[in-house]
């Protein structure tokens, strides 16, 4: 299937979920730019994405929005730009969100540049008369203006999730105030969780070596887009990356990331008692009545001084569906403790959806409002 603006890429009223099958291209140390018209009454892009061929390192990218150099027909001025992301390690659409107001009938760049990844990271392209895109090779950075590079008539696979302005008011302190968009959240989704019962700092993490795991099992598939942990730090640990992984018939964690996130541990609370800490990861889809493993590492830190503690209940602990795990050598051995529960929540991926057409009833009558 190759890519279509409106559906795979470009402005897109719901976010593509499907692979593009396009042309495999280099994305790493690239900046890449496409070309598209916000639809008549677009008002605000609410999510910038795009799409990760294959498993590769953790890096940082950014999302930005250009506008339209009309006599040289290329980007111009960077108008809009987000600059920190993890790109996680996993394949896939990889999603920012935003909140960028923009001009419906108006010419626009969507742009991402991502950094270098040791193994090099594909993303995909579809040539497409007409139709043109840039790229600067190598990138550092999304530049302001943009300069130099190359044109061809392709399109990538980067898209931007648009929302319409509406025919419809509400009433604020008396005053009317028009709205711009509407969303409804579809349910809480599903979680999985041990939150309660936590009488022991736990598990402490830190180094290049010293990872620990809490294993948990699907009932029903699901897509987990976050985890919550329960931590506390000593001295500064640094980033600290959480990740799922499967597990081998022994249950203990196995393979490469399927997900990870990452979040800062030198901002964690040095109290032994701990924090909630959420951990958002690139959504992954999970199947049913499996076992996975959630792994913490903080690669930066030292065991013993600069390191996070994963509180647990290592007393009585009622979890039966998985375990702390402990590795000394960084995954390559893993050590199962069934009589300790770590404090976890994994979360489904719960998205906004855009309305996009609504009535109310007025004397029995069904009026459309937008």
């Amino acid at each position: 299937m190759a890519l279509v603006k409106g559906t795979s890429c470009g402005f897109v009223i719901a976010q593509p979920t499907a692979n593009p099958n396009g042309t495999d291209n280099t994305f790493d140390t690239f900046a890449r730019y496409l070309r598209d018209i916000a639809p008549a009454g677009a008002t605000k892009i609410t999510e910038i994405g795009w799409w990760c061929e294959n498993i590769s390192e953790e890096s940082n990218f950014e999302v930005g929005l250009y506008d339209h150099n009309s006599g040289s027909n290329k980007p111009n001025n960077l108008i809009q730009v987000e600059r920190t992301n993890a790109k996680g390690t996993a394949a896939g659409w990889i999603r920012v969100s935003v909140d960028w107001t923009i001009t419906g009938g108006t010419t626009y760049w969507l742009a991402v540049q991502l950094n270098d990844t040791a193994t090099t990271t594909n993303s995909n392209y579809t040539s497409s008369a007409g139709d043109y895109c840039y790229r600067n090779d190598p990138a550092t950075t999304l530049p302001n203006p943009q300069t130099g590079g190359t044109r061809t008539e392709i399109l990538y696979a980067i898209y931007a999730v648009y929302t319409s302005g509406l025919n419809f008011q509400i009433n604020i302190g008396d005053v009317w105030k028009s709205v711009a968009g509407m969303q409804i959240n579809m349910g809480t989704g599903t979680s999985i969780s041990y939150e309660t019962g936590d009488d022991n700092e736990g598990n402490n993490i830190g180094g290049a070596t010293k990872w620990g795991a809490q294993t948990f099992t699907t009932i029903d598939s699901f897509e987990i887009a976050k985890i919550k942990v329960k931590l506390s730090r000593d001295g500064s640990p640094g980033t600290i990356t959480a990740s799922i992984k499967a597990v081998d018939g022994s249950g203990h964690p196995t393979g490469a990331d399927l997900t990870s996130g990452t979040s800062d541990g030198d901002s964690l609370t040095d109290d032994p008692a701990g924090e909630w800490r959420q951990i958002n990861l690139t959504p992954y889809t999970l199947l049913a009545t499996t076992k996975y493993a959630i792994v913490l590492k903080c690669l930066d830190g030292t065991e013993g001084f600069y390191q996070i503690w994963w509180r647990g209940d290592w007393t009585s602990p009622t979890y039966s569906d998985g375990n702390l795990e402990a590795t000394n050598d960084g995954g390559s051995s893993w050590d199962s403790y069934p009589q300790y529960e770590q404090m976890f929540v994994a979360k489904e991926f719960t998205a906004w959806k855009t309305i996009v057409g609504a009535k109310i009833n007025i004397g029995d009558a069904w009026k459309t409002i937008f």
